[in-house]
Parts: structure tokens; sequence; C-alpha cells
């Protein structure tokens, strides 16, 4: 028996077991690897050994379940994934789906480094990677701009077959479950008993693909810059590549194919907020402006069904009724959110709260509207709802920290604040609870004391600060003396001065009381 025949049933044995024993599927995703890796290790140059074990890397680095069953470290895995890309396409440097697949790869992979606090590798990745989509879409534009009209199209059935050269029997299987990002909207490299694999031209839709998803590594590129990285980022070229793709994408909110609603003008307005951000750091833009132009991206230009805070929306295609969307609305406070801190950090001067205070206060009226569509769902989705009660009481912290002159009235108003705070806060925190009995459902293994827990306990943390700073200052204490806290003993108490400092560093705590909660947590 060949070793891709011996990878694809390891392979059926993963797809098998992925959605009831995450454990036995990575078993049999490991063996797929290591039959690929045997294979590889014989003929070294075989481009379909080589590609297909690409992408099955590719697919589980995609599935959360899977990674705690790796036998190295998440990091690791990732750095293995693009090595396995980066070996196909050099098999084949024009591949296009082997470019694509190792942006993909590079991609991922730096929003890990990121997550690990390593910035500078995590730029290095996505100037990388923007390099391979800039060669894939160039080679997409090429191949469809050669083609007859008729033929850019090609219905089912109508492949176009090329022999390999080679000593394997190729055969792949044909359910192949692609991941999420994954040469989406491809078709994996596959071959027959006769040695042949199966070639798609270059449709509309995978140019489409490319663009995105080049686009979106631009935007996670231009949100590691600050003053700190700014020299290792070519910002210039980078937003020059940004703006020629964004100006030739359709964003329309009508969808094609599977497609979400909405996708490819979030993915516009997303870039322009990170590029006026960008320009403001430069110099090119003042705050004032930043902000008149962040609003315009979302509200003016992109379409996007942000409900009541749509402007123009009859010109741009989208209803007088709309109620907004959830991920257009969450989406445009985020950006907000990162103006005020942005103002927050570079400009210092109490004249520039008036900007942080409407930001923040936009983008709370804005999750308010998304919190209401999302509790309306059938079932409500809770892991949704739990990320917006935390946001919303991030910035209610941030607006007490703002509160305009003509609204102290005796302090009342940012006592009003950290209140809701602590309120929003208690809600992330039983949502997160149904997440975590849904997960112990699954898992019989999933206990008080697992690390799903120790994850998450940011959030009884949080809401134990806002209380504190609405003047119960008792609860710190009482905090310390819970179980989840002396079960964990040092760990645990190093792990709330994180979040405390945390909180500082992001603008929701300021001022003499950060000494008090230093003290405490001391």
């Amino acid at each position: 028996m060949s070793n891709h025949l011996v990878a694809d049933e390891h392979e059926e044995t993963g797809r098998k077991w992925f959605a009831g024993d995450a454990k036995k599927s990575a078993r049999g995703f490991i063996r797929a690897i290591e039959a690929y890796d045997t294979g590889l290790a014989k003929y070294q140059a075989n481009f379909d050994l080589a590609y297909n074990k690409a992408v099955l890397q590719l697919y589980i680095a995609q599935r959360s379940r899977l990674l705690p069953h790796l036998p190295v470290s998440h990091l690791d895995y990732l750095q293995s994934t693009v090595e396995a890309c980066k070996y196909a396409q050099r098999l084949e440097p024009e591949d296009k789906d082997a470019l694509f697949n190792t942006g993909q790869a590079l991609s991922i992979c730096a929003e890990a480094l990121e997550e690990n606090d390593d910035p500078t590798e995590a730029i290095k990745h996505l100037i990388n990677a923007i390099e391979y989509y800039t060669k894939c879409l160039q080679l997409q534009a090429e191949e469809l701009a050669s083609m007859p009209a008729a033929d850019v199209d090609v219905e089912d059935g109508d492949e176009k077959e090329e022999d390999r050269d080679g000593d394997i029997e190729m055969e792949t299987n044909q359910d192949h479950e692609q991941g999420d990002n994954v040469a989406e909207g491809r078709t994996l490299r596959s071959g027959s008993p006769r040695f042949a694999t199966v070639i798609y031209p270059t449709t509309e839709d995978d140019k489409l693909d490319t663009a995105v998803a080049e686009l979106e590594a631009i935007m996670q590129l231009l949100s590691l810059f600050t003053e700190h990285t700014m020299r290792l980022i070519p910002y210039q070229d980078v937003i020059r590549i940004g703006d020629e793709i964004s100006q030739g994408m359709p964003i329309s909110h009508s969808t094609t194919d599977d497609r979400q609603p909405y996708e490819i003008a979030l993915v516009v307005a997303n870039y322009k907020a990170e590029k006026g951000r960008v320009f403001h750091l430069t110099g090119i833009l003042d705050i004032e402006n930043y902000s008149i132009n962040l609003e315009a991206a979302f509200e003016v230009e992109s379409g996007l069904d942000l409900g009541p805070f749509s402007r123009n929306s009859k010109e741009m295609g989208v209803g007088s009724n709309a109620r907004g969307d959830p991920s257009c609305l969450h989406a445009y406070s985020v950006a907000l959110t990162k103006l005020a801190n942005t103002a927050r950090v570079h400009e210092p001067s109490p004249s520039k709260n008036d900007i942080r205070w409407h930001a923040l206060t936009r983008a709370h009226d804005i999750l308010a509207l998304a919190t209401t569509l999302e509790n309306s769902a059938s079932p409500p989705p809770a892991e949704r709802l739990a990320a917006l009660y935390e946001e919303r009481a991030s910035i209610e912290l941030r607006r007490s920290n703002v509160v305009p002159q003509k609204m102290w009235m005796d302090g009342q108003t940012r006592l009003t604040l950290v209140k809701n705070a602590a309120v929003y806060y208690r809600g992330a925190r039983r949502w997160a609870e149904q997440v975590r009995n849904a997960l112990r459902l699954q898992n019989a293994q999933l206990t008080q004391n697992t690390e799903w827990l120790y994850e998450h306990v940011d959030l009884p943390i949080m809401e134990s600060v806002a209380e504190f700073l609405a003047g119960q200052k008792e609860k710190i204490g009482v905090l310390r003396l819970q179980p989840m806290v002396t079960t964990r003993g040092d760990a645990m108490v190093v792990k709330m001065r994180e979040v405390v400092q945390e909180m500082v560093d992001e603008g929701m705590v300021e001022g003499p009381v950060v000494q008090d909660l230093v003290r405490i947590l001391s």
C-alpha cells in the first residue's frame, strides 16, 4: 500500500473521531502526517505528497480542539506547518494553491507569535505572507487575463487533467474537509490510480479569496505598527498594496457561494481603520481627522449594516429597515475603542478627552445594540455574548476616566459607569459559565480545576476590580479567599496582578487608585 493511501486511512480516522473524541482524532491525523513524512523521505521531490501533507497540517492548525493533543507546543506546530507549506511551494514555485496556503500558514503563525508577545517575529511572518499572497494574486490575474471569457467559470465535469511522472500511486479522499482558511473555495490536489492530478483553472472567486486574505494580512501587520516597531514595517509599500486591493474589491453586502454577509466590506473597513491609525502615528493625520476618517470608513463608505448607526444606507444598498448586523457592529466598536486608546497614549492632553469620550460612548451604544441582537437569537450564542459583555464593561471603565467636566455631577456619572462595568463583567462571567458547562458535557475530563477555568478566571478578577472602584474595597480581599485562588496558590495571585496590570495598561484603571490595588495585591 502506498504512503498516500496509508495517510488517507489515518486521515479518515481523524475525521471520524473529530466531533466525539479530540484525542483519538488528533492521533489519527498525526499518523497521517507521519505517513506523508515516510513517503517524502523516499520521494523528496513528489509535490502531491508534500502538498497534501501541508494542507493537512494547516487544517489541524485551525482546529482548536485538536491543538492540546498534539505532541509539540502550539507555536512549534505552527512553525512546522509553515515549513511544510514552504517545502511544497518550493517544489512547484508557481503553484497558486501552494502559494496561498503558505500565506495562510504564515498569517496564522504570526497571530500566535503576537499572542506570545513576540511582535518582531510576527511582523517578519506577516511581511513574508504578503509576499506569497502578492505572487499568488499576480499569477491568478495573469491566468484569468489569458483565458477566453467563456472558460473563466469551469462547469463540473470539465476538469483538466495533467499527467505527472512518479512512482507512487496517488489517491486522496474526495470528501476532504478543508480548513476554515485552507485554500478556501479551491480544490485540493488529488490523484487517481493512473498517476493523474486534477487541476482546476483559476476563477474570479479564487482571486477574490486571495485578495481578501492578503488585505487581512496587511491589516494584521498594520495593527502591530507602534512607535517601537515602525522601523520594522515598510508601511508605505504595504499601504500602497492595500489601497490597490481594497479599491478593486466589491463591497456590496450581497453574498455569493458560502461567503459570509458583509465579509468583504468588513475587511475593507477594518483595513481603512488601521491605515488611519498608522497615518496618525506617523503625523499624516491629526487625531480629529483620524476620528472623522474612521467614522466615514464604517458609516458612509462601507455599506455595512450598522442599523441606526449607518449613514447614506440607501445609497450603499443597505435597506432603510436594517436592524444591524452583530459582526459589523462589533468590528466598528473595536475600531472606535482603538481610536480612544490611541488618543490616550499619544494625545494625553485633557483637551483631547472629548474625542475619547465621543468614541467610547459611540462604541458603548453600538455594542448595546449588538448585545440586544445576539440576545434575541435562538439559542443565544453564549460565547459571543460573554465577549460582548466583557467589552462593554471595559468600555465603561475607560469612559469613567474621561467623563466631560459638564457631566461630573459630584462624581455620580463616574460612579454609575464603574457600577455598570461590574454588572457587565458579571453578565460576561455568567455567559462564560454556560460555555464551560457545555464543554463539560462534551468532555468528561473537564472539571472545576481545568486550564479552561484558569484561562478565563480574569472575568471575576475584573469584576472585583470594578466593584473596588465603585467603593466596595473589600471585594479584592474576598476574591483572594475563593477556592479557585487558594487551590492555585501563588500562581493565582500572580494572575490577579497580571490582570490588574493589563487593565492599567489598557486605560481601564487610572489615577491614585492604581497604587491602592497594587498594595492590596502585594
